[in-house]
């Protein structure tokens, strides 16, 4: 059986996938490990090898299934007391001293060790003036799934698809402006989109014939051939589009000017799998060394950028030009080393960061590493000095997201929002039953049917609470506004603020 990275992905997206494939892609595709750890048909020897040598996140999420639905024995590592003989051993091996240091300093992120959020009972009221607002959609538009992109500018990108298009499959693009709830005056249609991505903008459909690109602002439509066989679009970098292209010798990226999409102007090796655009969408990772996205042309910096099938890898990341680090790995997602990476002299600052599975670097670098089987260390670093400065233990290998004095981390399999104070390390609480949560300049908790809102500048301190709209409603933010949509209905609102 061979299987190739498209056809992977299309896999782990069907219900109906076999075993066998399943396990193939598991194997050969590193990125799509974790989808195969949560799919329903995966077999429990794939799930056994995922556990032992997968990615940190599937190898977490297989533990978790084979303990829950196969009860086998040997897994018994992975529940607490398993932890607790393991933590003997380690005591046992560098000292009893040393070990207890460790586990009173670092900080635990554990429901059962850190304080759950509680909410006042009644709940505070929303401000006056705060409520949900619908916006006023068609009766057709009511009629169809609804999907919601934030598209920048207080716009939010509105795809709509039907079941009931007398079999054309049409899909129907529209706005709506956040902040005055107002819908454009222009409905866009589109064969049925196979992928799409959205710019500052613009967003850009991929159909099985055709390419369409979409000004959000005018409303207008370009229109150009589809991609060729085993290309699809990637990315959207400022004003370049990437797309790749699985082939028989590899897997490459090309860059196309986005209303121009016939045209290449670029194309090179990417690395696999593929590494996202980095500092701001400036430049890309591939096998010829890191390029400048608009040009296409080697940066100053990265000339050692690389990545095989075998996991060696040389890969650059960073929120812009100023804060970049470079991951080197001699297998996958095992042994990589980071080290913060200096553009314009090309050089790392010493010393490197041994051990690294996860690199997050945002307005903080913080690097995930394992700490003992089913826990792993986060730990932030201060850009400038590279000094660390704070160190926290987490059950799964995750990035968090800082809002505001805020590091919010969302465990794996359901298991809630955790709070760390971003400035310490100190854990300001946990939330479970969460069903979504966004964020503005404050954040939004959603537990089923009501939102609670928290100050992530003040110690993560609640605010007030308000019911969401509708039974089936999802929050998410759009700019710096809130937005609850009810997909399956074809439902939108506003959470309008005075």
């Amino acid at each position: 059986m061979v299987i190739d990275e498209l056809t992977a992905r299309m896999v782990v997206d069907s219900a109906t996938a076999s075993p066998d494939a399943l396990d193939y892609v598991a194997r050969n595709y590193p990125g799509l490990q974790e989808q195969v750890a949560r799919h329903p048909k995966t077999a429990p020897t794939t799930l056994g090898w995922l556990a032992t040598d997968g990615a940190p996140q599937a190898s977490v999420i297989a533990n978790k299934r084979l303990a829950t639905e196969s009860g086998n024995q040997a897994l018994n590592a992975e529940q607490p007391h398993g932890r607790y003989l393991r933590r003997l051993a380690a005591i046992a091996a560098i000292g009893l001293v040393v070990a207890l240091t460790i586990w009173l300093v670092v900080p635990r992120l554990r429901g059962d060790s850190n304080p759950q959020i509680v909410i006042p009972s009644p709940p505070i009221a929303a401000p006056q003036g705060v409520r949900w607002q619908e916006v006023q959609l068609s009766n057709a538009d009511m009629a169809k799934h609804l999907e919601i992109v934030d598209a920048g500018g207080d716009i939010a990108l509105i795809r709509m698809v039907s079941s009931n298009d007398g079999g054309l499959k049409l899909d129907a693009w529209a706005t709506v402006d956040v902040v005055t709830g107002a819908r454009s005056y222009w409905t866009i249609l589109t064969d049925s989109a196979q992928r799409y991505l959205v710019g500052d903008g613009v967003v850009v459909v991929q159909a099985l014939g055709s390419l369409s690109v979409i000004d959000l602002q005018k409303g207008t439509t370009i229109n150009a051939p589809s991609l060729g066989p085993g290309e699809n679009l990637s990315e959207i970098a400022g004003t370049t589009l990437l797309t790749l292209e699985q082939g028989s010798t590899g897997t490459t990226v090309r860059a196309r000017y986005i209303f121009r999409p016939v045209n290449v102007v670029w194309q090179a090796s990417a690395v696999v799998p593929y590494v996202h655009t980095f500092a701001g969408g400036r430049f890309i990772n591939t096998n010829h060394g890191v390029l400048d996205v608009a040009t296409g042309q080697l940066a100053s910096f990265g000339a050692d950028s690389f990545a095989d099938a075998g996991g060696m890898a040389f890969v650059y990341q960073g929120p812009d030009a100023d804060h970049i680090v470079r991951m080197t790995c001699a297998q996958t997602v095992t042994n990589c080393a980071l080290q913060r990476w200096l553009a314009d002299s090309d050089s790392g600052v010493e010393p490197p960061i041994g051990n690294v599975l996860l690199a997050c670097p945002q307005s903080t670098l913080v690097t995930v590493t394992r700490a003992r089987a089913g826990t792993f260390f986060l730990k932030a670093y201060d850009w400038q000095s590279d000094q660390p400065l704070w160190t926290t233990e987490f059950p799964d290998p995750v990035c968090g997201q800082f809002v505001g004095n805020t590091y919010v981390l969302e465990a794996l399999e359901g298991a809630g929002l955790y709070f760390v104070d971003a400035g310490s390390g100190k854990t300001l609480g946990h939330s479970h039953g969460v069903t979504n949560w966004a964020a503005t300049d404050l954040v939004y908790v959603q537990c089923r049917l009501t939102v609670n809102v928290f100050d992530p500048n003040d110690a993560f301190s609640y605010l007030w609470s308000i019911n969401m709209p509708a039974t089936d409603a999802v929050i998410q933010s759009v700019g710096q506004r809130i937005v609850a949509v009810d997909f399956t209905h074809g439902r939108m609102w506003l959470l309008a603020q005075p």
